[in-house]
């Protein structure tokens, strides 16, 4: 591995000339009407342009390999996209030589698994932003190559306001494809898509590592403990891949809870990557995720009144038939499966020290995921919302539902209980997904009862309350040090 002082010139004049290419590029086309520029977005045109240049600039001169492997990766897709879809003889020319250059001053930053981390970064962007309808395949005639627009002008046009991540927006038509850029929308993208793929070959080498370090002292390591490894990492990693996945669907909804939505994304991914690094990958385990014993006083009292409000928010709901309101509705379930899960922690302390088979745990996931998710089937919900009783009894299996989870979390063993904790906060973090994918998307009713707004909202509500859920369960199996409340004994 090289560092940047070993790569000496040679490479940091490659990037420049790379640089060099994509200015000739810009230039040359905007003079030649390749590039196609109306009136109004050629100031756009030129602080992109600065942008791109200071943002090359200071991977060459940054400390921070890693970053900048990760900056030049994604300004390497969109030139690899540029020249796909525009397919024209200066893009060839230009655009191919810049590239290579930018690739190979990319390949010698000291970065582990480059490659592997290369093609994923490429896979990860091309997915966010074709599911986020920020890139569109067609097949058009266009007045040029390229032709860039100003966004704003071209929304308005069709009666729609500017989203807020897409302000100072361009719109990159060519005669293959329709791209919306915005500075927030890159830059979001980038940083999503980066933490991302970082996290996963970190997870992925902390597992393997830990597989391989288990061998060593036993001598021998079972396939059932080497699948449950694997298990483990594919869910952490699928919680990561959530995390960032529906801000990228978002991109384009205007709704207040966009914002922090997004926001508390990139937190959460840039938290999992400092743990992962700062704590894990040295066998250390961070203060919250330290023993859970039994509830004293103060905290017992806490979750008593947690679940005493859980009930009179299910009665207030059915004297005033808030259940019609699937924010209600469904919320109210996501509390009611939390109080479950305390519930049965409560009660804990007072079983033995002996814990359930592995495979009857399973069972126990398989149950309690079946309560909670078969109320979202349209003719349940809609059983829910116009029966009083039926709402009732929604809200106790979800309370049981959080029961038996909580059951199988903390009676099964330490990595058997968490592996099945993350699997249902998977299995739940998807319901949103698939929601919001299907709605928005699509543009289809899941409950005809509910308009296409309320349904999209929906997904975006329910995904703020599963993100912290999802990450937890993420730390809590990665952390190498992993307990549950040491009062528990009990045998199935």
């Amino acid at each position: 591995m090289h560092s940047k002082n070993e790569k000496g010139t040679p490479y940091s004049i490659l990037l420049l000339i790379s640089l060099f290419f994509i200015n000739t590029f810009i230039i040359t086309g905007y003079y030649s009407k390749y590039l196609l520029v109306t009136s109004d977005s050629v100031l756009q045109l030129i602080s992109y342009s600065i942008v791109l240049n200071l943002l090359v600039l200071s991977s060459l001169l940054s400390k921070w390999e890693n970053l900048s492997f990760y900056i030049l990766v994604t300004i390497s897709f969109y030139l690899a996209g540029l020249i796909v879809i525009s397919r024209s003889l200066l893009s060839f020319l230009l655009l191919i030589p810049a590239l290579a250059g930018m690739v190979i001053y990319a390949s010698q930053l000291g970065n582990n698994d480059k490659l592997s981390k290369g093609v994923s970064l490429y896979t990860v962007i091309f997915l966010v932003l074709i599911i986020s309808k920020v890139f569109v395949f067609v097949n058009q005639q266009t007045a040029s190559s390229i032709i860039i627009q100003n966004l704003s002008d071209r929304i308005s046009t069709i009666g729609f306001s500017l989203p807020i991540t897409e302000i100072y927006g361009i719109f990159v038509s060519t005669p293959y494809a329709d791209v919306i850029i915005s500075p927030l929308q890159f830059f979001l993208t980038m940083s999503l898509s980066s933490l991302l793929v970082e996290n996963y070959h970190r997870i992925f080498s902390l597992i393997a590592k830990r597989r391989n370090e288990d061998s060593a002292v036993n001598g021998k390591e079972s396939g059932v403990m080497a699948a449950g490894y694997g298990i483990v990492a594919a869910l952490s990693c699928q919680c990561e891949s959530s995390i960032a996945l529906l801000p990228a669907v978002t991109i384009l909804l205007l709704n207040i809870l966009l914002i922090p939505f997004i926001f508390l994304s990139v937190f959460l991914l840039i938290m999992t990557y400092f743990f992962v690094s700062r704590y894990y990958e040295r066998k250390r385990t961070p203060r919250f995720l330290a023993t859970l014993g039994p509830a004293k006083i103060g905290m017992t009292l806490v979750m008593a009144l947690t679940i005493t409000f859980s009930q009179l928010l299910v009665l207030l709901g059915i004297l005033y038939d808030l259940e019609t309101s699937p924010f209600f509705l469904f919320g109210t379930g996501m509390f009611m499966i939390l109080d479950g899960f305390i519930l049965f922690y409560l009660i804990s302390s007072t079983l033995k020290r002996r814990f359930m088979k592995p495979y009857f745990g399973i069972f126990l996931l398989f149950i309690s995921s079946f309560l909670a998710i078969i109320w979202f089937d349209p003719p349940i919900t809609r059983l829910a919302i116009e029966n009083a009783v039926v709402f009732s009894i929604m809200s106790y299996t979800m309370t049981l539902s959080g029961f038996l989870i909580g059951a199988s979390f903390f009676m099964s063993g330490k990595r058997v209980g968490l592996g099945i904790i993350e699997v249902y906060a998977v299995l739940l973090g998807i319901v949103p997904i698939f929601i919001y994918y299907y709605t928005f998307s699509l543009q289809s009713k899941i409950w005809p009862f509910w308009s296409l707004g309320q349904q999209t909202e929906l997904a975006v509500f329910l995904w703020i309350i599963m993100l912290p859920v999802m990450w937890l369960s993420t730390q809590k199996s990665l952390s190498p040090y992993p307990s549950i409340p040491s009062s528990i004994t009990l045998q199935m």
